[in-house]
């Protein structure tokens, strides 16, 4: 299972027993944006607020 920044306000880091986590925190680049078609590709461990200061620029 991927793991997201570790805040724990998602609860997204929990795994079953016998389950691994996958960091993804150094995965955090935007690949790809085209505001015309309001897409972007972003790597897994790209942050809400990262994407946000791109969107308001």
């Amino acid at each position: 299972m991927p793991r997201d920044n570790s805040t724990g306000l998602m609860g997204a880091n929990l795994t079953v027993e016998g389950g691994i986590s996958l960091d993804m925190i150094k995965m955090n680049k935007l690949l790809e944006y085209d505001p015309t078609s309001l897409t972007m590709t972003v790597q897994a461990g790209m942050r809400l607020i990262d994407i946000e200061k791109v969107l308001s620029k």
